[in-house]
């Protein structure tokens, strides 16, 4: 493996409480290695890859955790623009909404949306088999909203409240898309910057949106979130949710509570709420949280520290116990998990030679198998990145992922037909 090893990770922890610096320190050290250890391609894998839009334009579809295709893999949405992917977004150029039917391959662009990140595009993800939804700004309010698009009637059902995640068409989840822009652009929305009680954290946090009566209610506010466990990191510091990702059987849904301090840096803990029972619990508090995914009902997987040590671990959300997946993944680093058949797929960041991979793990085999390695130019860099983010088709039977190995961000299909 040619990673970043731990002392690398040490030097970027300890240099995180000066992002100004360490982004100086970390673009000259990852351009010297680049340089050293480049590779005289830009993809390689063993599998059949294709673009799921041969235009002239970039696509992509953005976060790991919903697949751009239907149930039934007749449809796949996704964005597309003609704006550069290497610049930072803009709130004066839209990006497009797009249907395509991979049968016939028919592509329809069904509206576009201001309201957008690199990252999470829109949070555009499908409901059913025919309805979808993604977020946008309303042009007689000037807040954020959202569609739900009905590709059978072609008819759209406006939602007074962004989504940030949702179970299936009964109900969303939201935050606040102002603060999480104020703490983390990656995700946030550039289109307006003010918020009502911005600075209350008793009115904001965790809203759930009915799409029954177009309605939202606080369901956790920051302030029971700093209230419970209170640290003393926590005070004069900055808070924000994210991360909000509803389990198989809209239930549970887990979340991070993330606090910044300029002088102490960055804090975060994974917690889980309970409908049923009105529960809310911190499920994992030791220090660090990445991506995390649903294995099942009852259990996360996460790329996290416990016991003093970063791995992909498992964890049961009622017991609180907390388990290492294997031991043969502990080389490789943070990624984005899916998890689908027993398989959990995951991706790597660039490593010296700016190459990024594509992994499946085998719960049953204990095998880590290779699928892709694909190249990301120093032109797509911090928040223009493009993440590989892979997620898995229903059956688990196709990839998608974003890439910029060909030189703009496209949206892409991996098929697994061959794997074993």
């Amino acid at each position: 493996m040619s990673n970043f090893g731990p002392k690398e990770k040490a030097i970027a922890t300890l240099l995180s409480k000066n992002p100004a610096i360490k982004n100086f320190v970390k673009q000259i050290y990852q351009r010297c290695n680049y340089f050293l250890n480049k590779k005289e391609y830009q993809f390689k894998s063993d599998y059949q890859i294709n673009v799921v839009d041969n235009s002239s334009m970039e696509s992509f579809f953005g976060y790991y955790d919903k697949s751009p295709e239907n149930e039934d893999g007749s449809k796949v949405i996704y964005y597309r623009t003609d704006y550069s992917t290497r610049n930072k977004p803009s709130k004066d150029d839209p990006i497009e909404i797009v249907l395509k039917c991979l049968d016939t391959g028919l592509i329809e662009v069904i509206d576009k949306t201001y309201t957008y990140n690199w990252q999470q595009g829109a949070k555009m993800m499908w409901l059913s088999n025919n309805k979808f939804i993604y977020n946008v700004l309303s042009e007689s309010t000037a807040r954020y909203n959202s569609k739900i698009y009905d590709i059978i009637n072609k008819t759209y059902q406006n939602i007074d409240y962004p989504i940030y995640d949702c179970y299936r068409n009964h109900y969303g989840l939201t935050l606040n898309y102002s603060r999480l822009r104020d703490l983390r652009p990656d995700y946030g929305y550039r289109n307006i910057s003010d918020f009502p009680d911005y600075l209350d954290y008793s009115k904001d946090g965790v809203f759930k949106i009915s799409f029954d009566d177009n309605s939202s209610n606080l369901i956790i506010s920051l302030r029971e979130l700093i209230d419970l466990k209170f640290l003393e990191s926590m005070k004069n510091a900055r808070h924000k949710v994210n991360h909000i990702m509803v389990g198989p059987d809209g239930k549970n849904f887990m979340f991070m509570h993330r606090w910044h301090d300029k002088s102490r840096g960055k804090f975060d803990r994974l917690l889980v709420y309970n409908f049923e029972n009105k529960e809310l619990k911190i499920i994992s508090d030791e220090g660090g949280i990445s991506h995390c995914c649903w294995k099942d009902n009852k259990s996360i997987i996460g790329y996290l520290k416990h016991d003093n040590k970063f791995d992909f671990y498992e964890i049961d959300i009622n017991s609180g116990k907390i388990k290492k997946v294997s031991n043969k993944l502990e080389t490789f680093g943070d990624g984005h998990p899916t998890f689908a058949k027993n398989k959990l797929l995951f991706d790597s960041y660039p490593d010296r030679s700016r190459m990024k991979k594509i992994y499946i793990y085998d719960f049953d085999k204990n095998k880590i198998n290779f699928l892709a390695e694909l190249y990301e130019s120093f032109k797509f860099y911090n928040e223009t990145r493009c993440d590989l983010h892979p997620r898995f088709n229903k059956l688990a039977t196709v990839i998608y992922f974003d890439s910029v190995h060909e030189g703009l961000r496209k949206l892409y299909s991996l098929n697994l037909n061959k794997f074993s």
